[in-house]
């Protein structure tokens, strides 16, 4: 495929996508590309648009590519979820969303491909939109903690995940699953002081509370401290060996350079094999291979490749093939972002 040089160079800042959003004409991989630059920047002024018109230019392109439309929606419904103001603000930018579903349900049910891809996208969607309005008007704690676990991992909008927290907080001060929910909010959001204080409030009471465990060494992970995010990843991995605490502890032994930490880690990682978890299959270790080569090591061309050598393999489970093929669409966009071009072959389809 050729450049994104639509105006004779890539789109790379927010210049470029300035230019690409007020020319009359611009492909559909160009106005996407907008949107990567976007996220990017955290340019949540100018995303909705992009993300608007990369949907319209997918639902008229000659042939209409299913990933396509299925990218262009899904980002323009978090664009409009990203405009809440406040958690009373939620409702009516979900039904925003779900009346843009409505009305681009003529396009899809037309369109759609033979495994329902587009029908599969837009259920799972509106499940979620109407379960959050659901959330938004339940006002009990254990309301307000799921509201702030979607706020956090769908909506991602951590400000007002906290705000959640913080409500949930209010109404059981002493109520561990709150301080985790709300610790782990602030860590979404940069705000690793607060994050600290709550979970080790939680840990204080509890020292075997493994989620404050995981979330804590998450949080010492991103303030560098490796050795300390290790120490955590075992003793979580400890507490409940699953696939989520191998990943957690293979991250922080990678991190802390340290080879015999990593090599144990991989040895633990690899002793779930004898009790049936995903994590041992030997899919996953390649695929979490290939996610170190990326975030860690750096070498997103590598991790792409290693990625591609295993994805579509039968002797992994479905959902590793899920997540290598979540992050080799990532990768696509960081590097597309990175070089304004979009020569690196189809995209994968759906998650």
């Amino acid at each position: 495929m050729r450049d994104s040089d639509h105006f004779g160079r890539p789109i790379r800042t927010i210049a470029d996508v300035r230019a690409v959003l007020d020319s009359p004409r611009a492909s559909f991989e160009e106005y996407l590309n907008c949107v990567y630059v976007c996220v990017a920047e955290s340019a949540w002024d100018l995303y909705e648009n992009a993300s608007r018109m990369a949907l319209e230019a997918a639902i008229s392109a000659p042939r209409i590519q299913v990933p396509n439309l299925i990218e262009a929606a899904e980002h323009l419904v978090k664009a409009i979820m990203r405009r809440a103001e406040d958690l009373s603000d939620l409702g009516p930018r979900a039904n925003e969303a779900m009346d843009l579903l409505e009305s681009i349900e003529p396009v899809m049910s037309s369109r759609d491909n033979p495994g329902g891809g587009l029908a599969a996208f837009r259920t799972r969607t509106l499940t979620e939109l109407s379960e959050l309005r659901v959330l938004v008007a339940d006002p009990s704690c254990d309301g307000l903690l799921r509201l702030c676990a979607r706020l956090r991992k769908w909506v991602e909008r951590p400000d007002l995940a906290v705000m959640a927290g913080e409500r949930a907080r209010t109404l059981e001060p002493n109520n561990p699953a709150a301080l985790t929910s709300l610790g782990a909010a602030y860590a979404d959001l940069g705000e690793y002081p607060s994050a600290r204080q709550h979970l080790k409030t939680v840990l204080r009471a509890d020292p075997d509370a493994k989620r404050a465990i995981t979330a804590l060494s998450r949080v010492e992970y991103a303030t560098d401290n490796f050795n300390e995010s290790h120490r955590l990843a075992k003793r979580a991995f400890e507490l409940e060996p699953d696939s989520f605490s191998a990943h957690r502890l293979l991250s922080s032994a990678f991190a802390t350079g340290d080879e015999e930490a990593f090599q144990e880690a991989l040895e633990w990682a690899s002793s779930l094999k004898e009790s049936g978890t995903e994590f041992s299959e030997d899919g996953y270790l390649a695929y979490f291979s290939a996610k170190l080569l990326y975030e860690q090591a750096g070498k997103p061309e590598e991790a792409l490749a290693a990625l591609h050598a295993f994805a579509d393999r039968g002797d992994t489970t479905s959902i590793v093939r899920t997540k290598a093929r979540r992050l080799i669409n990532r990768i696509k966009a960081e590097l597309r972002r990175r070089q304004g071009r979009f020569d690196l072959g189809e995209d994968e389809g759906e998650d």
